[in-house]
């Protein structure tokens, strides 16, 4: 058994070392084997890797060339083309400030040529008495020198030489516009040093030369127009006819609202103009003129106007409404406090009659909005006409109280008689309601039932002398109570 086991060993032994060695036998081939492999993997990538190594060495080269080149073209940029580029900045701006200097003085003659052109035409057209046309030449030349005050180079001499010349001009064609509109509306007042009064504004006279010429000129109605739109054109339209409005209120309306006599007579010319004359028709012995006095006087010369000087347009508005606005606020203040104010009734039964004085003044109103002297609805002449219950209320009040002031401060030694005949007129009493009548009926009755009844000479004084100022006051408080009790509510 022993023997067995040990040969069996001994042929395992074998066997392993024939294995190993063996096994080690192909390891050694394969190796060999794999050396092979890699040295000729080694030599094939070698061969390619030169050739290839080369060729990166050679572009490494070439890199290194460009790059030198770059920094030296670099270089170059930085010194000359910088340089160049300052140079060139300096020159733009140069070229630019030269530009804007030139544009300036292109600008500058165009509005230079504008002017001497403007001004050319203006001096053409005054001539021929074209003034519309002038006012609008003359504009043209004003606008091109404040068109040239907006440049730096403002202060030249040249500037304010040519602002002289428009102001010169402009002068000169007001001057011509005066003289034409003087022509056409005559005015022949009275001596500034002669005294205020009735005779002075009798040589007062308004002479409206607004005929056709015979040299077939131009119609005077048309240079009316011309001479206002050039005058509108100006600016100056508002101070003429503020002027005119003055020279009319003081010298032709106001008198006429102030003194009764005075009047106004229109004649119409052969040349076609119109003359306002005013006259002394009669003198009056009543020291305030009627409302409806004044309102056809006033009308007869606003009418006249109207048709034949005020009914132009200048713009969006007429003449007419240009001297309304000026002159109605003084005349209505005028015709109030020196003729209404004067022809509010002194006595309440007079009060009914004012009616008349109302429909007149709405009348005078609603002619001025027709010619348009008027735009509003109400004014205060109208407002104060319709106020006749306050305003104869306050005048009655300030008549009784200088009454009565003058009678308290009057001497009181001054005596008069009564005798026991004398009467006192005592006031009507209003008619009681019926209500009133049912309740005093009994006691009137009872009154009647009395057999005791005064004398008719109970309450009268015996005869004797009183203060003649303390009976003309009871007189005073009696009329003012009886005019109180037949007055109404309002």
């Amino acid at each position: 058994m022993a023997s067995f086991v040990t040969e069996v060993l001994a042929s395992s032994g074998k066997l392993e070392k024939e294995d190993l060695s063996s096994k080690i036998s192909r390891m050694s081939r394969k190796v060999e084997d794999t050396k092979e492999e890699v040295c000729d993997l080694i030599n094939k990538r070698y061969n390619d890797f030169l050739p290839s190594l080369q060729g990166s060495e050679d572009l490494v080269g070439q890199v290194d060339e460009v790059s030198k080149e770059m920094d030296f073209l670099k270089n170059c940029i930085e010194n000359e083309v910088q340089v160049n580029i300052q140079v060139a900045v300096a020159e733009y701006a140069e070229l630019k400030q030269q530009l804007e200097k030139n544009t300036i003085i292109i600008t500058m003659l165009e509005h230079l040529k504008e002017f001497h052109n403007a001004m050319e035409e203006f001096s053409r057209v005054l001539v021929e008495k074209k003034y519309v046309n002038a006012a609008n030449q003359l504009e043209r030349a004003r606008t091109s020198v404040d068109s040239l005050k907006g440049w730096k180079s403002s202060q030249l001499p040249l500037l304010s030489g040519l602002r002289s010349e428009v102001i010169v001009q402009r002068e000169n064609l007001i001057y011509h516009l005066g003289d034409e509109w003087k022509s056409l509306v005559v005015w022949t007042l009275p001596f500034s040093k002669e005294p205020t009064g009735l005779k002075s504004f009798l040589k007062v006279e308004l002479n409206l030369r607004l005929g056709c010429s015979k040299d077939g000129e131009e119609k005077p109605p048309a240079l009316l127009c011309c001479i206002l739109q050039a005058l509108a054109i100006q600016g100056d339209l508002q101070h003429k006819i503020k002027l005119f409005s003055q020279v009319l209120l003081k010298n032709l309306l106001k008198p006429l609202v102030l003194y009764p006599s005075l009047s106004v007579v229109v004649t119409e010319q052969q040349d076609g103009g119109t003359v306002l004359t005013m006259v002394c028709l009669e003198e009056s012995q009543e020291e305030r003129s009627t409302p409806s006095q004044v309102y056809n006087k006033l009308l007869l010369v606003l009418n006249v106007l109207h048709s034949h000087l005020l009914d132009v347009s200048i713009g969006d508005k007429k003449l007419s409404v240009i001297l309304g606005e000026l002159i109605w606020e003084e005349l209505s203040q005028c015709i109030i406090h020196e003729c209404l104010l004067y022809s509010i009734p002194t006595n309440s039964s007079q009060l009914d009659k004012y009616s008349t004085v109302i429909k007149e003044t709405e009348e005078f109103e609603r002619s001025l909005k027709e010619m348009e002297y008027l735009q509003r609805d109400s004014t205060d002449l109208l407002k104060y006409a319709r106020d006749v219950n306050c305003h104869f209320a306050s005048k009655k009040c300030k008549d009784v109280i200088v009454a009565a002031r003058k009678l308290m401060t009057s001497k009181m030694h001054n005596t008069v008689k009564i005798t026991p005949d004398s009467k006192l007129r005592l006031p009507k009493l209003p008619v009681p309601d019926s209500e009133v009548k049912v309740k005093l009926e009994p006691r009137t009755e009872e009154m009647m039932k009395n057999e005791k009844r005064l004398s008719a000479w109970s309450l009268c004084l015996p005869a004797c002398r009183i203060s003649e100022s303390v009976q003309q006051l009871m007189d005073l408080a009696l009329n003012t109570l009886c005019e109180a009790v037949g007055s109404s509510t309002q």
